[in-house]
């Protein structure tokens, strides 16, 4: 039996693309919120979101990694909706 062990390349498998995802989105509302756009405001709403909420969403998708394995594997590693 042999095994190949690379990283995933979808959000299936891979929290980060789930992480980038969630950072992107709650930027796009705080950017609705303010309207503001420039750097030193970007900077500062990164900082923001990632303190306040993605603390949580990393925990969360760890959590989530047993569950997201068992669904890649019943559908024979072909893509599940997350």
């Amino acid at each position: 039996m042999s095994c190949t062990i690379g990283f995933p390349k979808g959000p299936d498998m891979n929290p980060v693309e789930n992480v980038w995802a969630e950072l992107v989105r709650r930027l796009e509302i705080l950017w609705r919120q303010t309207g503001e756009r420039n750097r030193d405001q970007l900077w500062e709403n990164v900082l923001q979101v990632f303190m306040n909420y993605l603390r949580n969403i990393f925990e969360y998708l760890i959590r989530s990694v047993p569950r997201r394995v068992r669904t890649v594997s019943s559908k024979n590693g072909g893509w599940a909706k997350y």
